[in-house]
């Protein structure tokens, strides 16, 4: 006998949404996936597996992980020295083991952590400072983790007027569960699954506009992008160096090499070495810190 499946309120918009397919996740949990024909997203309502899939931080299946964090700390670093500048302070949400902050602070980026289900391994001592607002705040591979994203989004809302994030978007027609290996059914991690847009609606919700690459990663932010360098890079993986002068000036305008000035636009790539080679990194201060900061604990301790 067939079971009625009744619809159900979609977690985005409010709106109903219809049951789309039911599979199993771990190999022993019955999942219902359902979609918004509203705000084309997919989602998993009430996943009581969670706390055993989140047993281990980073899923044995995510062979990614490393490779992504690189790529990620070289295009954001173009993104942030553009759009929000070098001398602001940056908070990594949901940010694992902290490599990714530890990469941004040795490019000369203020980066913080936090994340309450995972250690900080890489990047202790730099945990976000309750209270702070910030100049952007990065998410990464966190959107389709969430069971309820509007939440989730406007507590960043309220520190930050940029959020860049990754998700893998779908387009076209919802997909099967057989035509896409980001349901990631062997985990069970992945609840949320969004499309353009599902994005767009997110991102007015909360008063942001939407720039995205169509296919993984996504800026919200209510941040002017005058020259549009934002969009270039992300849209386009490169900028024009006209837009690259005119969009940051004064003493952190971007300076480039004599040898780079031929063809009218720099690729992300170039962007972010001539990044490098104009900030600090803060791996030796940091660690000057730290070490200044154990002194005072153990002097402390000794007086007590």
């Amino acid at each position: 006998m067939t079971r009625v499946r009744k619809n159900l309120q979609c977690t985005v918009c409010g709106l109903e949404a219809v049951f789309h397919f039911e599979q199993k996740v771990m190999g022993r949990h019955t999942a219902q996936y359902f979609h918004c024909p509203h705000c084309s997203c997919i989602f998993v309502p009430q996943p009581h597996w969670l706390p055993e899939a989140y047993e281990q931080a980073l899923n044995v299946f995510d062979t990614g992980a490393v490779s992504r964090n690189l790529w990620l700390a070289r295009i954001t670093a173009a993104i942030l020295y553009m759009h929000c500048g070098p001398r602001e302070q940056y908070l990594d949400y949901a940010a694992g083991y902290g490599l990714f902050v530890r990469l941004m602070r040795d490019v000369g980026f203020d980066y913080f952590w936090a994340d309450p289900h995972a250690s900080n391994l890489f990047a202790r001592g730099f945990e976000q400072q309750q209270g702070t607002r910030y100049a952007a705040v990065t998410a990464f591979e966190v959107l389709e983790h969430l069971t309820d994203p509007v939440v989730d989004m406007g507590r960043l809302a309220e520190i930050t007027d940029t959020v860049i994030v990754s998700t893998e978007l779908w387009s076209d027609q919802p997909p099967t569960a057989t035509e896409w290996w980001y349901y990631g059914f062997e985990h069970g991690q992945h609840v949320m699954f969004y499309s353009r847009r599902t994005l767009e609606v997110l991102a007015a919700r909360h008063g942001y506009r939407l720039i995205s690459d169509g296919r993984s990663l996504h800026v919200f932010t209510r941040r002017p992008d005058p020259e549009g360098v934002l969009c270039q890079i992300i849209t386009k993986g490169r900028a024009s160096r006209k837009a690259l002068r005119r969009a940051v000036r004064g003493p952190d305008a971007l300076r480039l090499p004599p040898y780079w000035l031929t063809g009218p636009r720099l690729s992300v790539t170039k962007i972010e070495q001539a990044v490098r080679r104009q900030m600090s990194p803060k791996t030796m201060p940091d660690h000057e810190l730290l070490r200044a900061r154990f002194a005072e604990e153990l002097h402390a301790d000794r007086r007590c």
